[in-house]
Parts: structure tokens; C-alpha cells; sequence
């Protein structure tokens, strides 16, 4: 199993972690447990999750609701603050830190699903602001028990006061999410590194048999100045038939059909052509072309063979090459 695939699974399962961590962020923060004698509906346990808070802090908005409370929430309340408005400003700031910890957790699992560098240093960021969120909350709520629990006094004893089932899974899904995602961009960033080494090891093409041999790092005689190289590609058939694009320095022309990805665009209705499906550079120390194969369905040298997937291959002026056996394609002027 090469980098690419190692990387794309490991993202699969940071995604999955980060979907049962939003789910689990809407379960109980924190968990009350004591004699029925201490709260007047004579309900022994209460949870208290996200929901809940959104209600209380709806009902310090006025004075009659906020006296309502159930006393054993009242002695909660003292946990935070004993005043209404300090109370009304910890609960907002617990729904804020969930509701953010929500979003970025969703924000890394989409993130996850794209295999690129870029994306997964963006999703491993992400899922470690996520976890600090909910970190921060877990610490608030234990915090915040042993505070309620000495307000209580000598009734304190009889009652279990502390973090909930749900922040603490969400606590330990993030964390494990984290270092999922990044074994994942470690995987990603090795999948460049083996990209590079095989341009090295890379297969000479020759377009009039097709057939490849080893390519070793060797001098090639007298190097073709950079200035004077004139390298292009033409597209012969396809969405892109009749254009010309000039192939610059050391420069990489990417071609698919995502044009975020994407120098050369390919036309959707083409399914084969994958998003990133080839990348073409050109070597003017030995007067070759560099084509990287990034797709799913394959690159191939017209009348030649298909190149390897995921690394690179020298190949000469005047070859045709085809895309997913589609109709498009383009030759190396």
C-alpha cells in the first residue's frame, strides 16, 4: 500500500472520529446524581447538555423564570456565579465554545475527505482548534462541579456531581481525531517526498516502441540552456483540441477537471478524467518531458504503455499522450 492510499484511509478515520465527536457534543456536559429530597420534581439524576444551557440561559432572561429553577440546579448555578448576570455570561460562553467546537469539528471532516497537503494541514489545524474548545469546556465543567459540590455544603457528600458522557467522549474522539489526521498529512507529505525521489528513477518513454527502460541519474551531455528550450504541449482532441500551452521552466502544467487543481481544465462530462489527472513538466538538461500520473483511470503514451500510477516518467519531444482512454489528447511539442 503506497502513501497516497495510507494517507487517504487514516483521513477516512479522522473524518469518522470528528462526526461521532459532533454527536457526542450534543450529550450531557455535566451529570448531577443525588437523594430525590434534593430537587422538587424528586428526579434522582439530571443532565445537563447543550440544550439545557441554550433553556437557561433563555430563562435568566426574566426574573420569574430564573426563580423557578429547581433548587438542585440553583446550587449548579452557584457553581458558575451567584449572580443572574454572571450566570446568564457562563452559559453563553459555554454555548459559544460548543457551538464552535461543533463547527470546526464538522469544518475537519470535510476537510479530510480531500488528499492533498494543503488540506490536510488545514484539517489537522482545525481539529486541534476543535479539541482545544472542547478541552477547554471539559476543564470548565470539572471546575465548576467541585465548585457546586462544596456550595452544597454537608449535602454535598451525598451528591455525584461531574463532567458528563458526552463531553468527555468528545474530549477523547477529538484527541484521537488529531492524531489521526495527522499521521494522515504525514503520509500525504511522504507521497510528495516519493514523488520527487521518482523523478529520479523515473522510465524513459520512447514514442516510436512504446517500451520503457530504467533511467538512472546520469549526465547528458552539454545541459540545454533553460532560454533557449522552446517546450509546449497541443491538445489534439478533446475539450481542450487546438490549444497551445507553453511548458516554462521548471513549472508544473496540471491537468483535470478541478479548477482549483488545475492549470489546464478538462470538461466535466468526461467521468474517467480524474479532478487532478496528470501533471507534465519539462527537463531541459535532457531535453524530456516529466509527466506525473495523479489519476484513478491511468495516463497512457498513445500506441505505448500506460504510465506508472502516482510517479513520474521522462518521456520524449513528439510523443502523444491520452487520458483515461478518453478522446482527449495531447502531444509534447
Amino acid at each position: 500500500m503506497n502513501s497516497l492510499a495510507k494517507s487517504r484511509i487514516f483521513g477516512f478515520i479522522a473524518m469518522g472520529l470528528a462526526l461521532v465527536a459532533i454527536v457526542m457534543l450534543f450529550l450531557p456536559y455535566m451529570s448531577i446524581k443525588g437523594p430525590a429530597s434534593l430537587f422538587d420534581d424528586g428526579s434522582v439524576t439530571v443532565n445537563l447538555s447543550l440544550t439545557t444551557f441554550f433553556k437557561f440561559n433563555s430563562a435568566l432572561s426574566n426574573d420569574e423564570a430564573y426563580d423557578s429553577l429547581q433548587d438542585g440546579l440553583e446550587d449548579f448555578l452557584d457553581g458558575f456565579s451567584s449572580e443572574v448576570e454572571n450566570a446568564k455570561a457562563a452559559f453563553s460562553f459555554v454555548i459559544a465554545f460548543a457551538l464552535c467546537a461543533i463547527i470546526l469539528a464538522f469544518a475537519a471532516m470535510i476537510l479530510d475527505i480531500f488528499n492533498n497537503k494543503v488540506t490536510r494541514i488545514i484539517a489537522l489545524v482545525t481539529t486541534f482548534i476543535s479539541f482545544a474548545f472542547t478541552a477547554t469546556l471539559f476543564i470548565i465543567f470539572v471546575a465548576a462541579a467541585s465548585k457546586a459540590k462544596e456550595g452544597l455544603g454537608i449535602l454535598g457528600a451525598a451528591v455525584k456531581i461531574g463532567p458528563g458522557i458526552g463531553i468527555i467522549l468528545a474530549f477523547a474522539f477529538l484527541l484521537v481525531s488529531f492524531v489521526f489526521a495527522l499521521i494522515a498529512l504525514i503520509f500525504a507529505v511522504k507521497k510528495g517526498e516519493g514523488a520527487q525521489q521518482a523523478a529520479y528513477e523515473g522510465v524513459n518513454f520512447n514514442a516510436s516502441n512504446g517500451f520503457g527502460t530504467s533511467v538512472q541519474p546520469q549526465s547528458f551531455g552539454t545541459p540545454v540552456p533553460q532560454a533557449a528550450v522552446n517546450a509546449s504541449i497541443t491538445f489534439l482532441s478533446g475539450s481542450c483540441a487546438g490549444y497551445q500551452i507553453p511548458v516554462e521552466g521548471n513549472d508544473e502544467i496540471v491537468i483535470g477537471k478541478d479548477p482549483s487543481l488545475c492549470a489546464i481544465v478538462i470538461d466535466k462530462k468526461y467521468e474517467k478524467v480524474s479532478r487532478k489527472h496528470c501533471g507534465v513538466r519539462f527537463d531541459a538538461s535532457r531535453n524530456m518531458y516529466i509527466v506525473t500520473d495523479y489519476s484513478t483511470n491511468g495516463t497512457r503514451v498513445v500506441g505505448g504503455q500506460k504510465l506508472a500510477p502516482h510517479s513520474m516518467a521522462y518521456i520524449e519531444r513528439g510523443t502523444t499522450i491520452n487520458l483515461a482512454n478518453t478522446e482527449n489528447s495531447f502531444k509534447l511539442n
